[in-house]
């Protein structure tokens, strides 16, 4: 399996021993050395190999890779020595005592291109991947506090204290939560209760620049073993306990702080074992290790992350020593000739590209969760951070600095000695001349703290910014427009103007292929033909003629791909082994309704929702029939239902006899208002119809108000059924999931609803267990279980399909990542969308989705509304938006990307619903809803550029003539 890799173990003691074996069963292992020749001999026995002299060990150009398990006092003189005689080293926690010998180490490797590990375990244990993945993807927030601890008793060590031995590790997890960033201040406490001079506990606090805390404690005086590591954002909070088994090793507990009244108030939130696939930790690192050799790759836990934790450890026993606060000072940039990090593991990935599709300079630096696009070249000593994102086929020259949250387009070109700081956004093909300036902050002071006044900088598609050219921030550069050299840019000037000067001015007009414009406004290399044209505010803009922009549309569009509404095939392929694998094994056995899968999957999804009782059937509508079926609806019966839906939601009322009444909505969410229920249970018994229940309809993800629901049917004497076919997964304010907020619950598994199948599926829910064992029945064309030919009672043939059941198990697994995922992305349009708007005048607003206090929305489908006028005071929407939203969904598409009415025609105004009765004659909220609701792209993998292209366009497009 490793043929190529000849290896040897360095120390046989107890960690040395665990080594030995994991590289031993890994078929690379062709010796062992100690200074204690008998316990050499004793390992070399049971595995077959040779005891060996450290000398030879050198000496032997055959032997390629070292590990290095001896005391951490010797770490740094053999690490040294074999990197020097040609060898790849994995070197243990500590890799040194001191940071000048942590130095000596990192200039030998800068001479070397063999690679170099830390024994930093966390790195590639399964819960911390997650952990930072899930820091990474902002799932927790903003991170506000990490404690850790790493107590035991026994392992007492001699030369290193407790700090050096064993807070490595917590220091490492640390860094890479925070993304590098080093402290800022350090205090410490330690304490000696067994030999002077040798400190066994120790408490360290560290202070970010970034407002962040960081505690940890380790001990070898400590009456049992504890293992764990707390982080707290302002999102939720997520504990990783080793000492805790697999299935409860990482919690995630969505607790948040609120403000009410401008006081803190804590706000319990839904507590979240996150899944793991169980491996052992020093398994992967020691195959992490042999994998870096075979790519010829640097390990996430490389030198450049070791001397980080050795500076910090160094600052921490200054602040333990002196009993004060200490400032820690920052370790400096790598050496020439070393990378700091290469493609994360792939628990830690964040996109499908990696950086083996790219050329990175071997002097340059693109931290861990950096994204770099297929195609793009990195060039001497520049800095990619942690969330910074670079597209495809770009040139990033020599020395430059992408920040955390910058975003680069494709086919960009970045001159040398050029920052793009956070919150600049590149779009595609934008040229930066060399030394050119972005600013993000308006009256920096070196003294001032203003990280929170930053604003950001947008330069759109084609832009061209000269050399030295200063762009203060807040601006927007428009499409195409040419930047003079030099030119100081201190207010947004308009797409292809051509600019010059301190403060720039606009001398004429350029074409998108660079060509300056005469009187004509002809561009002389293209032939194509520009016209000017008043915009907003009457500010003079420049755009093609006509016949030009239609053909440039349609030539882009027959050569653009089409951009999913819902991603369900990058969901498919990235769980395809596994669907194989489940599919095959329905196959192999040949039970193709109902059978195992179909119960296993009955029985996950009653825990996952806390029902009681689940009962799949073939489809979401059924799913509702077959509930109104066992709750014995029948002729003359009356139900309560929203206009606004689906007409499957209203569907099997009229086809069992019953009567629909038709009620408005809520305007923040869109679902069935519980003030009217009194009224409908009035104009049906008026129109002669027994009020029997309520039907509420979960819109776009988020959960009617259930506890307004419950407390009008019980005033009434009704049932209620929730129709959750769009709100799978979400959780109420009381933090109840889905599922167990009705007397029935109906959901359904199409492919595009949160939790959706290969085909049609559907199930009910329900505490009650008379009606799940009716429900069953009817399900099953009216027969028990233990009676095939005996039908009780008129029923259907409605049951889920093996094969789908089997579908459902794989997505089942992943699917709380993905409600997190898909939170993150509706929290990001909300962003963006925000911040997009502040630059539209007196444009109409284009509003967010609303999320009720303590609820979490499943994201079914991210839903605006378009407004045709300002909103008056208290958000009272005026006016008709659906021409508006009609023009929007016209430039979205031409630009690649779908739309959605959900749902274009309320129920009651469609030709076989317009006989039932209407509480009110009227639903105005709804009317208005059916002009103005706009549902946007919305998957879990959905990019961060993508985003703030679609909602720059949803909110850049000339719209004024419709309002």
């Amino acid at each position: 399996m490793n043929s190529n890799i000849r290896l040897v173990v360095i120390g046989c003691g107890e960690w040395g021993a665990r080594l030995i074996k994991e590289f031993a069963e890994l078929e690379c292992l062709v010796g062992v050395v100690d200074e204690i020749s008998a316990r050499a001999e004793k390992q070399g026995q049971t595995h077959g190999v040779p005891a060996m002299q450290w000398d030879f060990v050198l000496k032997d150009s055959t032997i390629n890779a070292v590990v290095i398990a001896t005391p951490a006092a010797s770490h740094v003189n053999l690490a040294v020595q074999a990197i020097l005689a040609g060898k790849h080293v994995l070197v243990e926690k500590p890799m040194a005592l001191a940071v000048s010998d942590g130095q000596r180490l990192m200039h030998a490797a800068a001479t070397t291109n063999k690679v170099v590990m830390v024994g930093h375990l966390f790195h590639c244990h399964p819960a911390f991947i997650k952990l930072r993945s899930l820091v990474l993807d902002g799932q927790l927030g903003q991170i506000r506090h990490i404690y850790s601890t790493r107590l035991a008793f026994g392992r007492i060590r001699h030369v290193e204290n407790a700090l050096w031995s064993l807070a490595p590790h917590d220091v490492s997890m640390i860094l890479a939560l925070l993304g590098g960033e080093s402290p800022e201040t350090v205090t410490a406490e330690g304490v000696s209760y067994l030999a002077p001079g040798i400190v066994d506990s120790v408490t360290a606090h560290l202070r970010f620049a970034n407002g962040a805390h960081a505690q940890f404690s380790v001990s070898w005086a400590y009456p049992f073993k504890e293992r764990k590591l707390v982080v707290v954002g302002d999102e939720a909070m997520a504990v990783f306990d080793d000492m805790e088994p697999w299935e409860s090793k990482l919690v995630l507990f969505r607790h948040k702080i609120a403000w009410p009244n401008g006081l803190p108030e804590a706000k319990n939130g839904e507590r979240q074992a996150v899944p793991l696939l169980a491996a052992q930790p020093l398994a992967a690192q020691c195959r992490e290790f042999l994998s870096c050799i075979q790519e010829n790759r640097q390990p996430v836990a490389n030198i450049v992350e070791g001397l980080s934790v050795l500076h910090i450890l160094a600052t921490v026993e200054r602040a333990m020593d002196s009993n004060s606060l200490v400032s820690h000072q920052r370790s400096k940039p790598s050496p020439p000739g070393l990378r700091k990090v290469d493609e994360p593991p792939p628990a830690t990935k964040r996109n499908n590209k990696t950086l083996t599709s790219c050329q990175v300079h071997e002097t340059a630096v693109v931290e861990i969760g950096g994204t770099v696009g297929e195609g793009t070249q990195i060039w001497h000593f520049s800095h990619v951070l942690d969330g910074a994102q670079i597209g495809r086929d770009c040139i990033i020259g020599q020395n430059v600095m992408v920040g955390r949250g910058a975003v680069i387009g494709d086919r960009c070109k970045i001159q040398n000695n050029v920052s793009i700081y956070s919150g600049v956004l590149l779009e595609d093909g934008v040229f930066c001349g060399p030394s050119c300036v972005f600013t993000n902050v308006l009256t920096p002071r070196a003294e001032v703290e203003r990280k929170n006044e930053f604003l950001d900088t947008k330069v759109r598609r084609g832009a061209t910014i000269g050399a030295n050219s200063t762009v203060i921030c807040g601006v927007e550069l428009g499409e195409y427009c040419m930047v003079g050299a030099g030119a100081v840019i201190t207010k947004s000037i308009p797409p292809h103007a051509l600019v010059v000067g301190n403060p720039a001015t606009q001398i004429g007009w350029v074409s998108r292929a660079g060509e300056r414009l005469g009187p004509d406004l002809m561009c002389r290399r293209t032939g194509e033909r520009y016209f000017e044209l008043k915009g907003p505010n009457k500010a003079c803009q420049l755009t093609l003629a006509p016949g030009e922009k239609d053909q440039l549309m349609s030539n882009a569009l027959a050569n653009s791909e089409s951009f999913p509404f819902v991603d369900i095939r990058s969901q498919v392929s990235t769980i395809r082994k596994a669907l194989d694998q489940r599919i095959s094994r329905v196959l192999d056995r040949g039970t193709f309704i109902a059978g195992p899968e179909v119960d296993e999957l009955e029985m996950k999804l009653a825990k996952f929702t806390k029902a009681s009782h689940v009962v799949t059937c073939a489809s979401g509508t059924d799913a509702i029939t077959l509930s109104l079926m066992a709750l014995d609806i029948q002729v003359g019966d009356a139900v309560l239902v929203p206009t606004f839906t689906f007409v499957a939601s209203v569907e099997p009322v009229v086809l069992l006899g019953a009567t629909p009444i038709f009620l408005d909505i809520e305007p923040e969410t869109f679902t069935i208002d519980p003030r009217l229920i009194a009224q409908g249970v009035k104009v049906a018994r008026s129109s002669g119809y027994r009020p029997v229940g309520i039907i509420a309809v979960d819109i776009f993800g988020h959960p009617a108000d259930y506890d307004a629901l419950r407390t009008e049917a019980s005033l009434h004497d009704l049932w209620l059924l929730a129709d959750a076919a769009q709100s799978f997964g979400a959780t109420s304010a009381r933090g109840e999931r889905v599922g167990t907020l009705a007397t029935i619950t109906t959901t359904s598994f199409f492919p595009s609803k949160p939790l959706g199948c290969l085909g049609d599926g559907g199930a009910i829910f329900t505490q009650d267990s008379h009606i799940a064992k009716k429900v069953r029945s009817l399900s099953r064309h009216g027969r028990t279980e233990d009676d095939k030919f005996d039908s009780h009672r008129i029923g259907l043939n409605s049951r889920l399909d093996a094969l789908q059941a089997a579908v459902l198990l794989v997505k089942l697994e992943i699917f709380k990542e993905e409600l997190l995922k898909k939170r993150e992305v509706a929290a990001r349009y909300t962003q963006q969308l925000n911040k997009s708007q502040m630059l539209l005048g007196n444009l109409p607003p284009i509003i967010a989705p609303a999320t009720k206090a303590g609820f979490d929305s499943a994201w079914a489908a991210y839903t605006v509304r378009v407004c045709s006028r300002e909103p008056a005071r208290g958000h009272k929407m005026d006016g008709n938006g659906s021409e508006r939203r009609e023009t929007i969904q016209d430039t979205l598409k031409q630009h690649g990307f779908p739309t959605v009415v959900y749902y274009p025609k309320l129920i009651h105004t469609m030709a076989p619903y317009a006989k039932f009765p209407v509480v009110g004659n009227a639903c105005p909220v709804a009317e208005k809803a059916v002009c103005e609701v706009l549902s946007l792209p919305m998957s879990p993998g959905m990019k961060v550029k993508d985003q703030i292209n679609l909602v720059n366009i949803l909110t850049s497009t000339d719209h004024t003539k419709h309002g």
